[in-house]
């Protein structure tokens, strides 16, 4: 025959008190709790450490740098001074030395007192001397070289080729330092053309602060044009 139970409905069921429960729950948070705490310590822990490791990795290529811009310079340094150039030669006395030199210009007008020349345009030239009315004005007192050509037609006429003073130790009067004078008897030299004649004079002279100096012949028509054939000009030397 078959077993029967008997089931007592006044029986109670065997169940965990509410206070183990709550023990349980509290442990069980508690030690989530320490869990993510030691996930949370754990990072802080690698980024510092990473931190560090930046830090000194930056450190390293900073030096790197700079001493890769010192060894630039360094190369640098001595490739300049490899190609540097020269210095710049200081100015000799030859650099501040008057000189001139002029060309005469038929399109001024001049009188056989004065002859005019022009101090533009090749060749013509005026460095640290001053030009006026015709004259050269000296700079500075010393010695200078002075010389002039003046070409003329060949006619049986006396021609005359001075270089001049105007000084204030001569009360301004004009005096001839050199002159060049031609007659009908003496105008075919062997050396000359049939048909124009030149004259140069050229000398050295002690000269001083605001001296004049100028050219003058005694007939312009009977000049030849061309600045080749009449010019003006002096030097210190």
């Amino acid at each position: 025959m078959g077993e029967v139970f008997v089931v007592d409905s006044q029986a109670t069921a065997n169940l965990v008190p509410p206070k183990q429960q709550s023990k349980g729950t509290y442990v069980l948070y508690a030690l989530l709790g320490l869990a993510l705490l030691g996930v949370f310590l754990h990072g802080v822990l690698i980024y510092h450490l990473y931190q560090r490791i930046s830090t000194q990795q930056i450190h390293q290529e900073m030096i790197q740098f700079y001493k890769q811009i010192g060894e630039n310079k360094t190369q640098d340094d001595a490739y300049s001074k490899e190609i540097s150039p020269p210095p710049p030669n200081p100015k000799t006395d030859s650099d501040t030395k008057p000189a001139a030199f002029l060309h005469y210009n038929h399109y001024l007008k001049s009188d056989v007192a004065v002859m005019q020349w022009a101090i533009r345009g090749f060749p013509a030239f005026t460095h640290n001397f001053n030009y006026s009315n015709g004259c050269l004005i000296i700079p500075k007192d010393g010695f200078y070289y002075l010389f002039s050509k003046v070409s003329f037609k060949n006619s049986c006429k006396s021609f005359t080729h001075e270089i001049k003073l105007n000084s204030s130790r001569y009360s301004h009067h004009p005096l001839s330092l050199m002159t060049d004078r031609y007659s009908c008897v003496d105008q075919i030299r062997p050396h000359e053309k049939t048909n124009q004649i030149s004259s140069y004079l050229g000398g050295v002279f002690k000269l001083y602060k605001k001296d004049k100096l100028f050219v003058s012949v005694s007939d312009l028509n009977n000049l030849i044009e061309g600045q080749q054939e009449n010019f003006f000009g002096g030097f210190m030397i």
